[in-house]
């Protein structure tokens, strides 16, 4: 359990409370720990559920496949140490790959993964921009438009980088668990 209250929609009061109609109106039965740590600032919870919460949302990204977006999001999170979001996101990238053995690469060390050259530059540039960030240059971005990456996908890598380092901050400095 979360270590910050989280509230229940049957005590939820004004805002909250029609924030609460309105994942019900989406037909969104529960959602992770993760996003009901915000039933705190029902304002944020609300943007949350509209911005990622919409089939396809893929994060907000559109460049960039899925399976892509998720072996950033497993190697953000193996770098973050994030056990939770490692395994929620790698039996998501389990549904996409049907490769458990991909998936526990990517956790331990993605540089040790069978991938694809240009996948693995992708890889590279999300894990030094989640570790390093002060030292990210301008080659960074040369090396992934080397790799065939065009502009717009770049800032959907970053994208998806930075959000999942946000994520794991907020999961790991508020305790939030697994749903068993």
């Amino acid at each position: 359990m979360a270590w910050t209250k989280i509230i229940g929609p049957e005590e939820a009061q004004g805002e909250l409370s029609d924030v609460y109609d309105h994942v019900k109106s989406r037909k969104i039965s529960r959602f992770p720990e993760f996003l009901a740590v915000y039933t705190q600032e029902p304002g944020i919870l609300r943007w949350l559920v509209d911005t990622f919460s919409r089939p396809g949302a893929n994060y907000g990204v559109t460049a960039i496949d899925p399976t892509l977006v998720e072996l950033i999001v497993v190697a953000v999170s193996a770098a973050n140490q994030c056990h939770n979001c490692v395994v929620i996101h790698g039996e998501l990238l389990h549904r996409l790959t049907g490769d458990e053995a991909l998936v526990q690469q990517v956790a331990t060390d993605f540089r040790k993964a069978s991938l694809e050259p240009r996948v693995k530059a992708a890889l590279e540039y999300a894990v030094k921009l989640t570790l390093d960030p002060t030292h990210m240059t301008k080659q960074d971005i040369h090396s992934l438009s080397e790799a065939g990456y065009t502009d717009r996908q770049i800032v959907d890598i970053a994208h998806v980088a930075a959000w999942f380092s946000y994520v794991n901050r907020i999961a790991e400095g508020l305790g939030t668990e697994l749903r068993q």
